[in-house]
């Protein structure tokens, strides 16, 4: 069992080195970063908004904005509990739309196209963010400590079956509270709008236009290589 265990966790390991090796990104998570900023757009007072929301100073916002430092993980965590549906998109560069995980307006994707959100999904984040944080606060773990923090979350195999810490029955205490209701309520509505958004995201518009109407005129600002698709459509498709 151990040697067979071994040689998974090897396959897994070359599998992960070779991908690596023959994969490159055409953005950087850094960039990806500045565009997500760019949604907001650099407002009077917005830095300092920033900085009252994460606790990260606004100074360090706008030098990692201005590319005259490296954005650190702490500010990639505190961005992504604030936009969480971005999350996604901003560790790898790529979107699931339907899942709920978009990219902000000031960035082109691909393969998806789709930027509309759901305001049960993002609910749903932040309430699962919100119950993920009580429960280490509740189980009285040591943020600060490295060796509390691993002992906590990491599950074991001593034998055939994965053990978790201690914390799990704290896991089960709260999923009796109202907030884990709530939770399960929002994962309703977010199932409820994932069911109506996944026949638009798969419709193919009359030649017509998105609509059905008449042919689309020229619009100033509106970019026009995009008229023959409606704004729900999940994939690039060619104009004939």
């Amino acid at each position: 069992m151990f040697f067979k265990l071994q040689f998974v966790q090897f396959r897994r390991f070359v599998s992960l080195r070779l991908y690596c090796q023959g994969n490159t990104m055409s953005t950087t998570i850094e960039d990806r970063l500045i565009l997500l900023l760019k949604e907001d757009g650099e407002h009077h007072g917005y830095w300092q908004s920033l900085e009252e929301v994460t606790g990260i100073s606004a100074q360090r916002w706008r030098k990692a904005f201005a590319r005259r430092q490296r954005p650190t993980t702490d500010m990639f965590a505190a961005i992504c509990k604030l936009y969480p549906r971005y999350a996604f998109w901003l560790a790898t560069g790529i979107t699931d739309a339907i899942n709920g995980h978009v990219a902000p307006q000031t960035a082109l994707t691909f393969p998806e196209r789709l930027y509309a959100g759901s305001w049960a999904t993002n609910s749903y984040f932040k309430q699962s963010l919100k119950l993920a944080d009580k429960l280490y606060a509740e189980g009285n773990v040591d943020i600060e400590d490295e060796k509390q923090r691993m002992y906590a979350v990491e599950r074991t195999q001593p034998l055939a079956h994965w053990i978790a810490s201690p914390l799990l029955e704290k896991a089960y205490e709260l999923s009796t509270s109202e907030e884990y209701k709530e939770l399960q309520e929002l994962w309703q509505q977010r199932e409820q709008d994932r069911s109506e958004l996944l026949p638009k995201s798969a419709a193919t518009p009359t030649k017509q236009g998105e609509t059905g109407g008449p042919p689309r005129t020229p619009i100033l600002g509106y970019d026009n290589r995009t008229a023959h698709q409606s704004m729900f459509e999940l994939f690039f498709r060619p104009e004939k």
